[in-house]
């Protein structure tokens, strides 16, 4: 298994695209790890609208368990960039939990059942 060690000194290569960020192909975003009910549309419009044009956002928050890379926080901006036709994204990558991990570990599916971050960014998603 793959550590979160060996990816911050630099032993295993995560994809990156040109600016530094994580792509966004990597990112699993259908682990339950979405805290609201849905996104608004207009917000993701209007961020898509705004990096088009030039403006940066906070980096999201992704987990890291191993195997995958999960996204925690950002679910708007990760979208925004899709949107925008991006390919990378900054990103705050951290080793998953615990409870993370078992989680993934009994998951047949390797869906998650996410219970929330044991840390918090103070960035808006």
């Amino acid at each position: 298994m793959i550590s979160y060690g060996d990816i911050k000194s630099g032993e295993v290569v995560v994809p990156v695209a040109e600016d530094h960020g994580i792509a966004l192909g990597v990112i699993q975003i259908d682990g339950g790890t979405q805290s609201r009910a849905s996104l608004n549309d207009q917000v993701v419009n209007d961020y898509a609208d705004a990096i088009k044009a030039g403006a940066t956002f906070p980096p999201i928050v992704v987990f890291y368990d191993g195997e995958a890379h999960w996204l925690a926080d950002g679910f708007h901006r990760f979208h925004a960039c899709q949107r925008a036709g991006r390919t990378s994204i900054a990103a705050d990558i951290r080793q998953a939990p615990a409870a993370m991990l078992s989680c993934t570990a009994s998951a047949p599916t390797k869906r998650m059942a996410f219970a929330g971050p044991t840390a918090t960014s103070a960035a808006p998603s």
